[in-house]
Protein backbone atom coordinates (compact mmCIF):
# COMPACT_ATOMS: atom_id res chain seq x y z
CA UNK A 1 0.00 0.00 0.00
CA UNK A 2 1.50 3.60 -1.13
CA UNK A 3 1.25 6.41 1.06
CA UNK A 4 -1.31 8.14 -0.63
CA UNK A 5 -4.24 4.75 -0.28
CA UNK A 6 -3.13 4.50 3.40
CA UNK A 7 -3.78 8.14 3.50
CA UNK A 8 -7.08 7.92 1.76
CA UNK A 9 -8.32 4.74 4.30
CA UNK A 10 -7.12 7.01 7.39
CA UNK A 11 -9.53 9.28 6.04
CA UNK A 12 -11.91 6.59 5.66
CA UNK A 13 -11.68 5.11 8.93
CA UNK A 14 -11.95 8.20 10.83
CA UNK A 15 -14.74 8.89 8.99
CA UNK A 16 -16.53 6.04 10.01
CA UNK A 17 -15.59 6.20 13.39
CA UNK A 18 -17.22 9.83 13.90
CA UNK A 19 -20.25 8.44 12.57
CA UNK A 20 -20.61 5.43 14.55
CA UNK A 21 -19.68 7.72 17.84
CA UNK A 22 -22.49 9.97 17.06
CA UNK A 23 -24.99 7.71 18.36
CA UNK A 24 -23.45 8.93 21.43
CA UNK A 25 -25.30 11.90 21.19
CA UNK A 26 -28.75 12.74 21.30
CA UNK A 27 -31.44 15.75 20.80
CA UNK A 28 -34.93 15.55 22.66
CA UNK A 29 -37.23 17.50 20.98
CA UNK A 30 -36.36 18.22 17.21
CA UNK A 31 -37.86 20.79 15.83
CA UNK A 32 -38.13 23.54 18.76
CA UNK A 33 -37.15 26.66 17.97
CA UNK A 34 -34.82 27.29 21.23
CA UNK A 35 -32.08 25.16 21.90
CA UNK A 36 -29.77 24.20 24.30
CA UNK A 37 -26.06 22.27 24.20
CA UNK A 38 -25.34 20.01 27.14
CA UNK A 39 -22.63 17.23 28.04
CA UNK A 40 -22.81 14.42 30.50
CA UNK A 41 -24.29 15.20 33.83
CA UNK A 42 -25.40 18.37 32.99
CA UNK A 43 -27.95 17.56 30.25
CA UNK A 44 -29.51 15.13 32.63
CA UNK A 45 -30.31 18.41 35.17
CA UNK A 46 -31.17 20.25 32.74
CA UNK A 47 -33.60 17.75 31.32
CA UNK A 48 -35.16 17.34 35.02
CA UNK A 49 -35.35 21.32 34.90
CA UNK A 50 -37.21 21.90 31.77
CA UNK A 51 -39.56 19.25 32.88
CA UNK A 52 -40.24 21.26 36.45
CA UNK A 53 -40.22 24.42 34.70
CA UNK A 54 -43.08 22.91 32.28
CA UNK A 55 -40.50 23.59 29.22
CA UNK A 56 -39.27 20.60 28.15
CA UNK A 57 -42.03 20.75 24.78
CA UNK A 58 -40.51 24.32 24.16
CA UNK A 59 -36.52 23.55 24.40
CA UNK A 60 -34.80 21.36 22.03
CA UNK A 61 -31.84 19.40 24.22
CA UNK A 62 -28.94 18.04 22.13
CA UNK A 63 -27.16 16.07 25.15
CA UNK A 64 -23.42 15.33 23.91
CA UNK A 65 -21.98 12.17 25.06
CA UNK A 66 -18.31 12.91 23.62
CA UNK A 67 -15.60 15.61 22.96
CA UNK A 68 -15.40 17.19 20.45
CA UNK A 69 -19.02 16.92 18.98
CA UNK A 70 -18.89 14.77 15.41
CA UNK A 71 -18.56 17.16 12.76
CA UNK A 72 -21.88 18.97 11.33
CA UNK A 73 -23.63 18.28 14.66
CA UNK A 74 -23.42 21.26 16.05
CA UNK A 75 -24.47 23.04 12.74
CA UNK A 76 -27.18 21.29 12.07
CA UNK A 77 -28.69 21.66 15.17
CA UNK A 78 -28.72 24.91 15.76
CA UNK A 79 -30.31 25.69 12.34
CA UNK A 80 -33.44 27.14 12.85
CA UNK A 81 -33.47 27.71 16.43
CA UNK A 82 -33.75 31.17 17.27
CA UNK A 83 -31.42 31.31 20.69
CA UNK A 84 -29.22 28.80 22.03
CA UNK A 85 -27.91 28.21 25.28
CA UNK A 86 -24.84 26.14 26.06
CA UNK A 87 -24.26 24.53 29.64
CA UNK A 88 -20.72 23.43 30.28
CA UNK A 89 -18.72 23.08 33.03
CA UNK A 90 -15.06 23.28 32.13
CA UNK A 91 -13.83 26.15 29.76
CA UNK A 92 -16.21 27.49 27.02
CA UNK A 93 -15.10 25.41 24.38
CA UNK A 94 -18.53 23.95 23.63
CA UNK A 95 -19.92 27.71 23.82
CA UNK A 96 -17.28 28.92 21.19
CA UNK A 97 -18.27 26.34 18.61
CA UNK A 98 -21.54 26.89 18.84
CA UNK A 99 -21.20 30.70 18.19
CA UNK A 100 -19.25 29.63 15.09
CA UNK A 101 -21.81 27.39 13.68
CA UNK A 102 -24.95 30.05 14.79
CA UNK A 103 -26.14 32.97 13.22
CA UNK A 104 -28.37 33.58 16.37
CA UNK A 105 -27.98 34.68 20.23
CA UNK A 106 -25.95 32.52 21.93
CA UNK A 107 -25.81 31.96 25.62
CA UNK A 108 -23.80 30.82 27.82
CA UNK A 109 -20.08 31.60 29.95
CA UNK A 110 -19.38 33.95 27.78
CA UNK A 111 -22.67 35.89 27.92
CA UNK A 112 -22.52 35.98 31.88
CA UNK A 113 -25.85 33.60 31.36
CA UNK A 114 -23.76 31.24 33.98
CA UNK A 115 -20.58 31.01 36.01
CA UNK A 116 -17.18 31.55 34.28
CA UNK A 117 -15.82 29.78 37.55
CA UNK A 118 -16.78 26.95 39.51
CA UNK A 119 -19.99 24.30 39.39
CA UNK A 120 -22.96 25.01 37.35
CA UNK A 121 -25.75 23.86 39.45
CA UNK A 122 -29.41 23.29 39.70
CA UNK A 123 -30.23 26.64 40.25
CA UNK A 124 -28.23 28.56 37.81
CA UNK A 125 -29.28 25.86 35.50
CA UNK A 126 -32.92 27.53 35.92
CA UNK A 127 -32.28 31.18 36.05
CA UNK A 128 -30.05 30.54 33.24
CA UNK A 129 -33.07 28.78 30.93
CA UNK A 130 -35.33 31.28 32.73
CA UNK A 131 -33.40 33.69 30.02
CA UNK A 132 -33.60 31.74 27.46
CA UNK A 133 -37.29 31.54 27.33
CA UNK A 134 -37.88 34.74 27.51
CA UNK A 135 -39.08 36.46 24.24
CA UNK A 136 -36.79 38.30 23.10
CA UNK A 137 -34.00 37.81 25.46
CA UNK A 138 -30.90 39.84 24.12
CA UNK A 139 -27.64 38.12 25.35
CA UNK A 140 -25.62 41.44 25.96
CA UNK A 141 -28.48 42.86 27.88
CA UNK A 142 -30.60 40.29 29.74
CA UNK A 143 -28.06 37.76 31.74
CA UNK A 144 -26.50 40.55 34.03
CA UNK A 145 -29.80 41.55 34.90
CA UNK A 146 -30.74 38.14 35.18
CA UNK A 147 -27.77 36.68 37.10
CA UNK A 148 -28.33 36.31 41.03
CA UNK A 149 -26.09 36.85 43.75
CA UNK A 150 -25.23 32.95 43.70
CA UNK A 151 -23.61 33.13 40.34
CA UNK A 152 -20.85 35.68 42.16
CA UNK A 153 -20.31 33.67 45.32
CA UNK A 154 -17.22 32.01 46.19
CA UNK A 155 -16.00 28.87 44.74
CA UNK A 156 -16.86 27.36 48.06
CA UNK A 157 -18.94 27.73 51.20
CA UNK A 158 -17.19 26.13 53.44
CA UNK A 159 -13.04 26.56 52.86
CA UNK A 160 -12.71 23.22 54.71
CA UNK A 161 -14.92 20.90 52.48
CA UNK A 162 -13.61 19.60 49.17
CA UNK A 163 -15.53 19.93 45.90
CA UNK A 164 -17.84 16.85 45.04
CA UNK A 165 -16.13 15.56 41.81
CA UNK A 166 -18.06 13.46 39.08
CA UNK A 167 -18.10 10.25 39.37
CA UNK A 168 -14.52 8.83 37.70
CA UNK A 169 -13.22 11.66 38.32
CA UNK A 170 -9.42 10.88 41.01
Amino acid sequence: VDAITGHYRLHDSRDELLAALAEFCEEDNPGASLGVVAGGFLAGSTRAALKSMGAADRVSLLKLGLYPPPPGLLESFVRGKERVLVLEQSEPYLEYRVRQAARVPVLGKLSATVRQVGEVRGEEIRDALAVLLEAGADPAVAPPQKLRTTHMAPLFDDPWKRPVMCPGCP
